[in-house]
């Protein structure tokens, strides 16, 4: 055999070495010979000129000169400006007289105003939560817990036709890569145009445009659409068609588009442009996505696609995802002109940071677009965009057969689904929000509520928006029941768990054939005490969620006999230490092993039933993540093994998985490390995963977990939690039944994991074919977590998801509550065994016979879905294979070498001693070699390995197998001469390994291969020699070990985070890439810089101390004595000159983190010597710095101050840096107005004050005659303030509010009314507005943007308002949108804000544990600015729809309703029977409370848009009803629930007793000047008794005190309200405590003592007889009460014997509430009417048993609160609109306007 080598024919001898990445080896069969890399390549390389071949190629530099010489200079902003004033936005052209046109500047103010932002589904968080974050870090934006909102195919809210798309990515297979430590191999450079054929021609190829990246500026675009370079032309293809031919006009639409591109490919265009922007009022885009899929397989259908570049002009590609479906379906290059365009008006109003010029948003915009493609392609294993371009790596979720053949070509596709007519209907709608036509005039747009932007609840769950398994009902049932253990709970959990389930997931479309014919008995199934064994919860490390939430878990799975996981970020020993409690045991029974190999040593896997190897997780497959440092506490650092306060990468799984034989070899490691724990493969759903595993099963594991893409995860991209992975069902049924085809199933047990919340659940897997059944996102709300989606930033506030020890303290969660729910779910799983006729759940797996597709009728979408797949019953086409998981073991044997060293060595664990054995010769069969001894050293010794006095020395000849002293134990020594496979010292644990050549060889061990790749992954502890040359990867994730070795190969040190490493010679590309820990020492080549192959972003290079220099020739002199190296004896015989050559690789975080535990070492010092000086050094317990890379990207440490502010933006040339313009107010504006808001500003009028400054500063210096010198000399005569003042401001202003943290940095404002004793002197409002207003940032501060927003919830406020949206932008000073967001969902904040109770604030998640947001008092403040700066104008439709509408009353609800149809264009009056507009507002509700002030403001507002008002009407008396509805296209009776509840006792008809209503109307209309008198109701002087202890009896009572009442008392028969919660109240519950109202502190100040007397009963009135005969009240007779349950569990009440008492009373005010509408009008109309006497309509409708009748308030619902009334009336006004129109643009709840609407 012979070699070539340069060209010439070599005799071959023995090189030991190894195949490197991108090399290859020709091996000729018929020449003999071997062909070597170089070789090869450079034959190959010189066949043909390829260097001339491609020397027409054409880069973008090329177009852009060309372009600059033709045409002259574009800049973006020139571009933006040029299409915003296309459709009048900023400045735009206005024609003069004749034919001249001037530009007219108009401000741009709203960001509605581009109205395509609403068709192109961008919205506030589209922005805030995803676009600017990314800009600004180049990074996406990150999220967790995982994705449980609506499936594409069953979402209500016309999503994208990208979210249909689900990307695929690698496991098992193939690895994915890291595209951002290892990016040496990532490229998105890529040739676009036309493709000759390189294998024909020897010619010059035809030239193509090479681009770095895909991402297109608008002046790239703006170019490539003009260029004529080389006689390259483009042809721009407009994807739009008229709006007229609504659904049909999509197909036609799409033949036209393929039709021009196929023509324009005939005519030899080069570039295809489709192009988007010709979107208007009148013309509906196509989704890009189908017209880039149906001209990409046009063109190759037609053999024209390598013709033609295919570029995309698009406004509706925004993201990550986005990029990654247009460029896999066939795009060659974007342009997202609304994002640049959007990004300018941003930053030209105010809201954007100036800094971010349009270069700054492209360049930031582009780098994290780049970042996400690399992530997308990386996850799939791919490493160049053009391997990804086109390559379809996705499977359609929900589309139909028609649009995948047409548009996306072999695309995998399961479920059917939406056709062409649903994906034109979608986007028609989304087109009819953005552009909401009339019929009254062709282009006239009555916007309703669609103007502003919303967001839908994509991301976070908000009121109305898109549907989420998990909704504030779901998670507030869970921890009430599970708190109570109450089954009754549960099952209202349960209940609204699986409706969500039905709106969300593809299991709520399937149902389970119980039936009543073959019940059998419950007490004949399998007990739930067996069946929660098959439970486990989710794998969630340490380190993601506290130690107490970990830990509780683990003890709620041991109790009931399941299993809890560790998670990837190992376990302490303490929890599997011996002897622990059963009650209370702390050891996790599964034990994962990831990629990042956290805590992986010989005793953590020793102690485990169950061995779970990680190949993808659910939220985010093919990715790895990173536990940032400041969540890495010391706890966490020692579990770990690595070093607090630095970050710990965890990497894609590509280390050791290149396979599924490199799978087997894993779990084979696994089985030699644990015989007793079985083995786990963990999977994600995804397209093929049946086939993966099977391959599994036949490596052998025990157990397959297959994730659901809705998985949870502490931290992740958004592209990853929304569009990688599938669903579990599809998981599920594909690898069940691949498994029973292949005979397969019995040998492993199938889990199903994802969402999985109630019984249903778990019987749909089961049924599906899943043995056993895993949680972990609902036992974690049973412990109390509340979806906050804060994981990634340590905030979580119930202590779940944190590290923060004070946020740990508030941790409540118990065992019990896990345990409670496990427990239901399980009953809940016999009560469908029990109707299933199965008396146990092995009985249900796989009977997928027992399931029927059942989709949601009312949902079109999900009528069209196809269930045939999941639905195939296995077991009936091979009725012969055993489908019980598990029933056939796997055998794993370890090899007979280690079973004889075994033998031989046992007696180490008998006495004391050191043993030497000498094996027989090792082969590369002797796999593992070394794990199952380390086992026995573990089981009986833990983590500390042998004792000091034993230890086991084996010496071994040969070549080992794979994973060669795998898990080495400490005690154990190996010596290997010779030679090793792959994964040698793999989780090294304590052990010592020593590789070398026999003393014979003659090659140089330097330059030959002795070991393979990965070597020491993921090493804790030990030591490890190797005299030659190591693979790949060598010390990866090293975190502990000391190694020497000679030379290394590429990626060397990788991930490393501890231990020490020592290389002779030479190393590989990318060393020490994403090295966080540990140390390196590396000698420096003269001749060949080492530093060149080094990854620096995380490391520096430093010089060795003189310790560093002892330990290193120590650790040589070591290695040569071990080995006999002749490369460390040289070193060692020259070590002056090399201990100058060598260097020390020291990580940044590393080295950070050690400073910092010196400091504080040596400031605890300090603080010791000096106890009693009150200046004490304090250092922060935690090491967090800011980074400017994380999670995705290199850790790297940017500097604390690294933030650079310009300090010209501060200083104006003005003169004092703090004038501020002065303000001028409206006349009607009063000093209470004023009041709070002085150092108030808005940031778009800040940005437009300094604007204005700015052109007043340029006006002033243009003048031509001046000088530079006379320019800038006034400006050194301004006074500018010190530069240090200047810094100390600013830094006083960054500390000043922290929105992350606020909730736990500031308190609640307490101060919320004026003083009592100058209110009581007045009829002001009682709030004070200077305190509330002037802290209202702070305050607003304190919201914590929550995941899950209760506040808006069905506990929390009725009309949804957008709570943590307005909270953000008051903390923001944006109040402009605060506003807009506010009005969004509520019509008259100022009322609401003033008088509401604020149940938003009951629900606040902040009041789980402190007192809650003010979020009322924000409410206020924002509708107050607005009023005071005048933002608040008429709106008055611009057409009328010609309808007519009567509303009866005008109380709170009529008057919503009259505004929101007033604002769609029709005709409304408002009939109200007193003699002023405002129903209750007017009369029911005390001045001092709501100043009528308020009110006219805001009637008169209503007028000017055009509402009209009678008063002094009464329907029903003045106008017969009937007569109304016959003038009226439709009438709504909002006449409220005014019939108040009575007390029918003796004595009643006396004089002195009357209505709260009464009573304070009478006060309102005499303080108002009516000529009224009080007919003896006057509180002057009287002794006042108010029966009824709410807010209108408190309302009674502040009146009362200011009209000069004697006293006040008020009487309440229910017993006085506990000081907290009950239990039976939990949170999000409107809490029923004890309250100090302003009427209650106004009567202690008055008359010394609460007025409220609880838990007593008037029996009768007490009265005398006047001489006119007369009865007059003069007391009451009372008796105390007692409250009991019956035998029912009724409230009884009892009175007291012998507590009757007579209470003096001139005036008796009966506030009990209210019993109904008043029957004069309902009567009329002849309306039905419930059993409480309110006006009957459908649930959740207003239409009633009359036609064009409708109803909403109190009349409808009954009495209730005003925020209801308000929310009854506009959802009121939203069904009549749809009735009479057919369409509405009103907003449904939460202000969504795309919600549905089913009438």
């Amino acid at each position: 055999m012979s070699y070539i080598k340069n060209g010439m024919l070599i005799k071959f001898h023995k090189i030991l070495d190894r195949l490197q990445p991108g090399c290859v080896i020709l091996i000729d069969t018929e020449a003999h010979t071997i062909e070597f890399n170089d070789d090869v390549k450079n034959r190959i390389a010189n066949k043909r000129p390829y260097k001339k071949l491609y020397s027409q190629r054409i880069h973008m530099d090329n177009l852009r000169k060309d372009d600059i010489l033709s045409h002259g200079t574009v800049t973006n902003e020139f571009l933006i400006k040029s299409a915003l004033r296309d459709i009048g936005i900023g400045t735009y052209k206005q024609s003069k007289k004749g034919s001249t046109t001037m530009d007219v500047k108009r401000k741009d103010i709203h960001l509605y105003t581009d109205r395509r932002l609403s068709l192109f589904s961008f919205s506030p968080d589209t922005f805030s939560l995803l676009l600017v974050p990314m800009i600004k870090e180049k990074k996406e934006a990150l999220g967790s817990m995982g994705n449980d909102a609506a499936l594409a195919c069953l979402s209500d809210y016309s999503p994208t036709l990208s979210s249909y798309f689900q990307q695929l990515f690698a496991q098992v297979t193939n690895p994915p890569i890291d595209p951002f430590r290892e990016q040496i191999v990532m490229s998105l450079r890529c040739p676009i145009g036309p493709e000759s054929n390189i294998l024909l021609s020897h010619q010059p190829l035809e030239g193509r445009i090479i681009l770095d990246q895909p991402v297109l500026s608008l002046v790239d675009m703006h170019i490539l659409k003009r260029t004529n370079f080389n006689g390259w032309r483009s042809k721009t293809i407009d994807i739009t068609y008229p709006i007229r031919h609504d659904v049909y006009g999509l197909v036609p639409a799409l033949d036209r588009i393929c039709s021009e591109a196929c023509s324009a490919c005939l005519d030899g265009y080069q570039l295809i442009i489709l192009s988007d922007r010709n979107v208007n009022n009148v013309n509906v885009p196509l989704p890009t996505l189908l017209a880039v899929g149906a001209v990409h397989q046009s063109l190759v259908k037609q053999r024209l696609r390598t013709k033609v570049a295919l570029i995309v002009e698009s406004g509706e590609t925004k993201l990550v995802h986005d990029y990654c479906v247009l460029l896999g379906f066939g795009a060659d290059a974007i342009c997202p002109y609304m994002v640049f365009e959007t990004c300018y008006r941003l930053r030209t109003m105010g809201l954007l940071d100036k800094e971010l010029t349009d270069d700054n948003i492209f360049q930031g915009y582009r780098a994290g677009i780049e970042r996400g493609i690399f992530k997308v392609m990386a996850k799939m294993g791919i490493s160049t965009l053009h391997s990804y371009k086109g390559a379809q790596i996705f499977e359609a979720v929900g589309l139909a057969k028609e649009v995948v053949d047409r548009c996306f070509t072999n695309t995998v596709s399961r479920l059917g689904g939406a056709d062409f007519n649903v994906i034109a209907a979608e986007m028609l709608r989304r087109h009819r929000h953005a552009y909401p036509l009339t019929e009254i005039e062709e282009g006239g747009h009555d916007f309703g509520d669609s103007k502003v932007l919303v967001s839908n609840g994509t991301y976070h769950w908000r009121s109305g928006g898109e549907k989420h398994v998990n909704e504030p009902v779901n998670v507030a049932k869970l921890q009430a029941a599970v708190k109570s253990n109450d089954k009754k709970t549960y099952q209202e959990f349960s209940t609204a768990s699986n409706m969500a389930q039905r709106l969300c997931t593809l299991r709520g479309q399937l149902e389970i054939k119980t039936n009543k014919d073959i019940t059998i008995p419950l007490d004949e199934v399998e007990p739930a005490s067996e069946i929660v064994k098959r439970f486990v919860t989710g794998a969630m490390s340490f380190g993601s969620i506290s130690w107490e939430a970990h830990t509780t878990l683990a003890i709620a799975m041991n109790r009931i006999g399941g299993k809890s996981n560790t998670g990837e970020g190992g376990e302490k020993a303490e929890r599997y230490r011996k002897g622990q409690p059963k009650d209370n045991n702390l050891r996790s029974a599964i034990k994962q092993v990831a990629s990042g190999r956290f805590g992986v040593n010989s005793a953590y896997l020793a102690n485990a039933d169950e061995l779970q190897i990680k190949m993808a997780q659910g939220a985010k497959p093919g990715e790895g993540g990173e536990l940032p440092g400041h969540k890495v506490t010391k706890d966490i650092a020692e579990t770990r093994h690595s070093t607090p306060g630095v970050g710990l990468i965890s990497p894609p799984p590509h280390h050791d998985i290149y396979s599924i034989e490199d799978l087997a070899q894993l779990i084979y490691d696994l089985k030699c490390a644990n015989p007793k724990a079985r083995v786990s493969v963990k999977l994600v759903s995804e397209a093929g995963v049946g086939i993966v595993a099977a391959g599994v099963a036949k490596g052998n594991a025990d157990h397959i977990v297959i994730s659901g893409h809705d998985g949870g995860t502490g931290a992740s991209s958004w592209t990853g939690i929304k569009h990688a992975g599938l669903p579990w069902e599809l998981g599920i049924s594909e690898t069940h039944q691949v498994l029973t085809m292949n005979n397969l199933r019995s040998r492993v047990v199938l889990q199903a994991d994802g969402q999985i919340r109630t019984g249903r659940d778990v019987m749909i897997a089961a049924l599906l074919g899943a043995d056993e059944y895993g949680m972990a996102t609902a036992p974690l709300i049973a412990l109390g977590c509340i979806m906050m989606r804060k994981c990634h930033l340590n905030t979580c506030p119930v202590g779940v998801a944190t590290q923060d020890p004070v946020l740990r303290a508030r941790f409540e969660g118990k065992p019990e509550y896990v345990i409670n729910y496990i427990f239901m779910v399980a009953e809940e799983v016999r009560y469908y065994l029990s109707r299933l006729g199965l008396r146990s759940l092995q009985e249900a797996i796989g009977r997928v016979d027992l399931l029927y597709a059942n989709p949601s009728p009312i949902n079109h979408k999900a009528t069209l879905l196809e269930f045939g797949n999941i639905l195939r019953n296995a077991s009936h086409l091979f009725p012969e294979h055993s489908i019980i998981g598990g029933s056939i073991k796997q055998y794993h044997e370890i090899s007979s070498l280690e079973q004889d060293v075994l033998k031989e060595a046992i007696v180490v664990f008998e006495k004391p001693g050191h043993i030497t054995v000498s094996a027989e010769k090792i082969t590369n069969i002797d796999r593992t070699f070394g794990a199952r001894f380390s086992y026995e050293i573990s089981i009986r010794y833990g983590e500390d390995g042998l004792p000091a006095d034993r230890s086991v020395t084996v010496n071994l000849k040969g070549h080992a197998g794979q994973s060669f002293c795998a898990f080495l134990a400490k005690g154990i020594i190996v010596n290997l001469v010779g030679d090793a496979n792959d994964y040698v010292g793999k989780c090294l644990s304590g052990g010592k390994i020593t590789i070398r050549p026999p003393q014979n060889s003659k090659f140089k061990s330097e330059e030959n291969t002795i070991i393979g790749n990965v070597a020491l992954y993921g090493a804790t502890s030990g030591t490890a020699f190797f005299r030659g040359v190591g693979g790949e990867r060598f010390a990866v994730r090293n975190s502990g070990a000391t190694a020497i070795i000679e030379s290394v190969g590429d990626h060397g040190c990788e991930y490393m985070t501890g231990g020490r490493v020592v290389i002779l010679k030479s190393i590989g590309k990318n060393f020490a890439a994403a090295m966080s820990g540990g140390i390196a020492y590396l000698f420096q080549n003269v001749t060949n810089d080492i530093t060149k192959s080094m990854n620096t972003a995380t490391i520096d290079i430093d010089e060795p101390t003189l310790e560093d220099a002892v330990w290193v020739k120590n650790l040589i002199e070591e290695f040569v004595k071990e080995t006999e190296s002749e490369v460390g004896a040289h070193i060692l015989k020259n070590w002056i000159e090399y201990k100058s050559k060598l260097i020390k690789i020291f990580p940044k975080d590393y080295k950070a983190a050690l400073k910092a535990i010196k400091e504080e070492e040596e400031a605890k010092a300090i603080q010791k010597e000096a106890s009693n000086d009150e200046k004490r050094l304090t250092v922060p317990r935690d090491y967090h710095r800011d980074r400017k890379i994380s999670m995705d990207m290199q850790i790297h440490v940017k500097d604390r101050h690294g933030r650079v502010r310009s300090l010209i933006k501060s200083m104006k040339l003005g003169g004092n840096t703090g004038s501020k313009r002065i303000r001028t107010y409206s006349k009607t504006i009063r000093d209470t107005d004023k009041l709070g808001f002085e150092e108030t500003a808005d940031v778009q009028e800040e940005n437009e004050e300094e604007q204005l400054e700015e052109d007043e500063q340029l006006s002033e210096v243009s003048d031509e005659g001046m000088s530079d010198s006379e320019v800038s000399a006034p400006k050194k005569q301004q006074t500018i303030p010190d530069i240090e003042n200047i810094v100390k401001d600013e830094k006083k202003k960054e500390e000043e509010l922290d929105k992350i943290r606020g909730f736990v940095k500031y308190r609640r404002q307490k101060v919320v009314y004026r003083p009592a004793e100058k209110r009581l002197q007045d009829w002001e409002e009682v709030t004070d507005y200077q305190t509330v207003r002037a802290n209202i940032r702070e305050q607003a501060a304190r919201c914590m943007d929550c995941g899950i927003p209760f506040c808006q919830s069905n506990t929390g406020c009725p009309l949804g308002n957008i709570i943590p949206k307005f909270n953000d932008y008051v903390f923001k000073k944006n109040w402009r949108q605060a506003l807009e967001q506010l009005l969004q969902t509520n019509n008259f904040p100022e009322f609401t804000g003033r008088v509401c109770p604020a149940p938003c604030e009951g629900a606040c998640c902040l009041g789980i544990n402190s007192p809650a947001v003010t979020i009322k008092g924000i409410e206020c403040a924002i509708i107050d600015y607005a009023f005071l700066q005048g933002w608040m104008t008429p709106q008055i439709p611009k057409v009328r729809t010609g309808k007519r509408i009567a509303i009866i009353g005008s109380g709170p609800a009529g008057l919503a309703c009259a505004a929101q149809l007033n604002k769609v264009g029709h005709a409304v009056v408002v009939y109200e029977r007193k003699n002023r507009i405002g129903g209750l507002l007017r009369y029911g509700i005390p001045t001092m409370k709501l100043d009528k002030h308020i009110v006219d403001r805001r009637i008169k507002l209503m007028q000017e848009e055009g509402i009209k008002f009678l008063t002094n009407t009464e329907i029903g008396k003045d106008v017969n009803a009937e007569f109304l509805l016959k003038d009226n296209d439709a009438i709504v009776i909002c006449t409220g629930a005014t019939t108040p509840r009575d007390l029918v006792v003796e004595n009643r008809d006396s004089q002195g007793i009357c209505f709260a209503m009464t009573f304070l109307e009478k006060s309102q209309r005499i303080r108002a000047g009516d000529d009224i008198s009080w007919d003896g109701l006057s509180p002057k002087d009287k002794r006042i008794v108010i029966l009824g202890g709410g807010d209108t009896a408190t309302d009674c009572i502040g009146t009362s005190l200011r009209l000069g009442a004697k006293s006040v008392r008020a009487f309440e028969i229910l017993p006085q309200p506990a000081e907290k919660r009950k239990p039976e109240n939990p949170w999000p519950q409107w809490p029923l405590i004890f309250r100090v109202d302003y009427g209650h502190e106004e009567a202690v100040i008055k008359q010394g003592s609460d007025p409220r007397t609880y838990s007593i009963s008037t029996k009768k009135f007490l009265c005398a007889t006047n001489e006119d005969g007369e009865k007059i009240v003069t007391g009451l007779l009372t008796v105390r009460v007692e409250w009991e349950k019956d035998e029912k569990g009724a409230w009884k009440l009892i009175e007291i014997p012998g507590s009757e008492e007579i209470i003096e009373a001139d005036l008796v005010i009966l506030a009990m509430g209210f019993l109904g509408p008043e029957q004069t009008i309902i009567e009329q109309l002849k309306l039905n009417t419930d059993p409480r006497s309110n006006i009957r309509t459908p649930t959740d409708k207003y239409a009633t048993s009359m036609a064009k009748v409708f109803a909403a308030g109190d009349c409808r619902r009954g009495q209730s609160l005003v925020v209801w009334a308000i929310n009854e009336g506009r959802q009121c006004a939203r069904e009549v609109d749809y009735t009479l129109m057919g369409f509405t643009s009103l907003a449904g709840p939460g202000g969504i306007v795309l919600a549905p609407n089913s009438n």
